[in-house]
């Protein structure tokens, strides 16, 4: 029983393990269409022209007629008259009833008909309002694609500049293997095996640099998506400047 459930443990930890090796591939058309949806600026400005819509239809509304029900319930602490009392009981009056909870409801026509032109402000307001909700979100949403599409593109071009310094640095490691048997063999000085190392430390470097480089590119093309979670690994289709 323990051989199983120590089995079934260590399948889960390779399957967890895989899943978070395993990078998700994205061509431009699939990382534009993923920042259109879920990128927060865009999510906010769609909310911006849903706000500004239901504004409009309320300004519209209130050009309407309206007919309102209301009613409530009231709860006193002593018995109070469910009617006015007016007049006096010797003039043979009736007391109306009392009660301790009384109920009330009723219904409100109301019909605009003039308010100064307020109304027809109203609505034209509410219409310049969601036009320029409208205007921001294509603003937004332009600016948006033309970042994903630049870091896109950026990160091919990275991408290819990584691959030649990590080629650069495999030459100058097996140059310098060269150098140091030529070296121990007296066919070179010791200036030229220097010059080697020297060359090797500058191109490892600039791989460094370019990794580097490249990670923060993949972070910020994440953040331009909406990636929620930032440790998910992404790979991209494409050469450098050709889709």
């Amino acid at each position: 029983m323990k051989a199983i459930i120590l089995l079934c443990s260590i399948m889960l930890i390779c399957q967890s393990a895989a899943a978070e090796n395993s990078a998700i591939t994205y061509s431009l058309e699939d990382v534009i269409a993923y920042g259109l949806k879920n990128n927060s600026r865009i999510r906010s400005s769609r909310t911006d022209i849903d706000i500004e819509t239901s504004g409009l239809h309320s300004a519209q509304a209130d050009r309407m007629p309206r007919l309102d029900l209301g009613g409530g319930v009231t709860k006193y602490k002593y018995p109070t008259p469910v009617t006015p009392i007016y007049g006096s009981p010797t003039s043979g009056i009736v007391f109306p009833e009392f009660d301790r909870t009384l109920y009330d409801a009723g219904v409100t026509f109301v019909l605009p008909l003039y308010r100064g032109g307020r109304l027809d402000r109203g609505v034209a307001i509410a219409e310049l309002r969601k036009s320029i909700a409208e205007d921001l979100f294509r603003m937004d949403r332009q600016e948006l694609v033309y970042n994903l599409t630049s870091m896109y593109y950026k990160i091919l071009q990275i991408e290819k500049l990584k691959q030649a310094n990590d080629e650069s640095v495999k030459q100058l490691e097996a140059h310098k293997k060269n150098v140091e048997l030529f070296f121990k063999a007296g066919t070179v000085p010791k200036v030229e095996l220097l010059k080697t190392e020297t060359e090797l430390a500058h191109a490892r470097q600039s791989a460094l640099i370019t990794k580097n480089a490249l990670e923060s590119a993949y972070e910020l093309l994440k953040t331009f998506m909406g990636v929620e979670e930032m440790s998910t690994k992404i790979t991209l289709t494409g050469e450098a400047g050709v889709d």
